[in-house]
């Protein structure tokens, strides 16, 4: 009998818990020059540590966990520099990778700074080339090191060449080497390590001409040694890279994209396949073969999520959550070009992405900027999320292949530098970034708020709207405190009475052709 009412009462906090769960949909941004932002993890307290560039500056933003930002840094010399990559480190701070411009050669250098958690820098270094270096993906090592992964660029063939390197605890390099798989263009996209101290890790190998564009699979030895590499596209070859690896027990996931489907593959650790397959259903845009690529994450019950949004221009994306056998769980359509996600603390998500290069429209903001969207278990969001069920997972169309890459070894040295720490604001909002530009911000001619400011009782006049809508009311975090539907055949005024508490609320109307976002205040 103790142990059945221990067992309702677990059950009965689990099921608050995930009835707590937050939601919000936001964007950020700045009316004079642009934002946008490459990567994120999960803050110490729930929050997230955002990266990216602030107008071509190397820039980090830390938010709550509901979505209100505490502070903002441009970390660098303002010039041709982004941060890429960051991660949580075993002594409770952060550290960023991506590049900087070198002023004494004029090339791009892989850049590597930590700061604290309040966003003070405590190092940071460049690791010089003559040629051009990027990185695209950090890890801590077990030894409390780094490993990383990105690119180097050549004006002559092979256009590029894949980075790994090694770091120790405070940046110094310890081997650094470079992998050709292909003639024309080579890139590591993300580097995670395995149980037995060796690497993995995902990228893009391509042959020109004939072409022949591939994703890719590698597993290095402790030392960086290649160890065995596979090569992934359709049964019909098209343009196939590598996105992101997740690395277990008993073996890695790997994540590719091709122009019209995704690719998952589960391998062991000596290279065998334990399945592989392909995801369709999924809207999808152009490829980005030398930037962070769209990432993939495991879950502590074991599922896999996925995003899908590119970097290369705001577009409609999806997030999927597979089992550990491939077998589809669920999706959600996302009106953010979402290319990271997060578990939050309360079981949720947090997914990531940029917005157009027109924003909120009548704001006339004409900057990139960031959209947040915080979702529940199941990835649904007050805003600018649509379950997705067309989906289609087929085991047939995937291929595989071994692939040869040779490895050339060089002298790496760290640079220690100082750059500049600015910190910046930006404006928030609650609205999506969607392919479209934005929502519209209500105009005198489209929707009319009244009494406003309102106490009891609202009227929403709409004008160039028909038939039925979608109304939402939202608070300033994002919260969904009213909701309901309408058909506008018989008339284009709604009448809403309320009992809200004091503050500004964002009301949005839905249409199949339209979308209308307007504020009003409660007294």
């Amino acid at each position: 009998m103790k142990k059945t009412a221990t067992l309702v009462t677990l059950l009965l906090l689990f099921q608050i818990s995930f009835a707590q769960q937050s939601r919000f949909s936001k964007t950020y941004y700045d009316n004079i020059t642009s934002f946008t932002a490459n990567c994120m993890a999960r803050s110490f307290d729930g929050g997230l540590i955002v990266c990216g560039l602030y107008n071509y500056e190397s820039a980090v933003m830390k938010i709550d966990s509901l979505g209100a930002m505490q502070w903002a840094n441009k970390i660098g010399f303002g010039s041709n520099e982004s941060f890429n990559s960051v991660i949580r480190t075993t002594d409770s701070c952060y550290v960023m990778a991506g590049k900087i411009l070198n002023s004494g050669s004029g090339t791009l250098d892989i850049y590597i700074a930590k700061i604290d958690q309040a966003g003070n820098l405590l190092w940071s270094k460049t690791i010089y080339q003559t040629d051009h270096q990027e990185a695209l993906s950090i890890q801590q090592t077990f030894d409390g090191g780094f490993i990383i992964t990105g690119y180097s660029s050549y004006l002559t063939a092979p256009n590029s060449k894949i980075v790994v390197l090694k770091l120790d605890l405070y940046g110094a390099v310890e081997w650094n080497n470079l992998y050709q798989g292909g003639n024309n263009s080579n890139y590591g996209a993300s580097v995670k390590q395995t149980p037995d101290s060796g690497y993995a890790f995902v990228g893009y190998v391509e042959n020109y001409p004939p072409y022949d564009g591939n994703g890719f699979l590698c597993k290095l030895s402790q030392t960086g040694t290649v160890e065995w590499a596979n090569k992934y596209n359709m049964t019909i070859p098209t343009q196939a890279m590598g996105n992101d690896l997740v690395v277990t027990d008993d073996g890695i996931y790997s994540y590719y994209s091709t122009p019209g489907e995704f690719i998952l593959v589960k391998t062991d650790f000596n290279g065998i396949d334990n399945w592989r397959e392909t995801i369709g259903g999924l809207s999808f845009g152009s490829l980005c073969i030398n930037c962070p690529s769209p990432k993939m994450k495991l879950l502590p019950d074991g599922n896999l999520i996925f995003a899908t949004g590119t970097l290369t221009f705001a577009q409609p994306s999806e997030v999927f959550n597979i089992d550990s056998m491939g077998n589809y769980n669920w999706s959600q359509y996302l009106y953010n070009s979402v290319h990271d996600v997060e578990q939050a603390d309360d079981h949720g998500f947090f997914f990531l992405g940029n917005g157009p290069l027109i924003g909120v429209r009548a704001t006339s903001i004409l900057n990139p900027h960031v959209g947040i969207i915080k979702s529940d278990s199941l990835g649904n969001a007050d805003l600018c999320t649509t379950p997705n069920g067309a989906i289609g997972v087929n085991f047939g169309n995937t291929t595989q292949g071994a692939l040869v890459l040779t490895t050339t070894s060089y002298v790496g040295n760290s640079l220690l530098i100082s750059p500049n720490v600015t910190p910046f604001v930006l404006s928030e909002q609650v609205s999506c970034v969607d392919f479209s530009g934005g929502i519209d911000e209500g105009s005198a001619n489209s929707i009319k708020l009244f009494p406003n400011p309102s106490s009891s009782s609202l009227n929403v006049q709409l004008q160039g709207m028909s038939g039925n809508v979608d109304l939402k009311i939202v608070d300033v975090l994002g919260q969904i405190v009213f909701v309901n539907k309408y058909n506008l055949s018989t008339g284009n005024e709604i009448k809403i009475d309320h009992a809200f508490a004091k503050g500004v609320y964002s009301v949005m109307v839905n249409s199949d052709d339209k979308k209308i976002l307007s504020k009003f205040i409660v007294q």
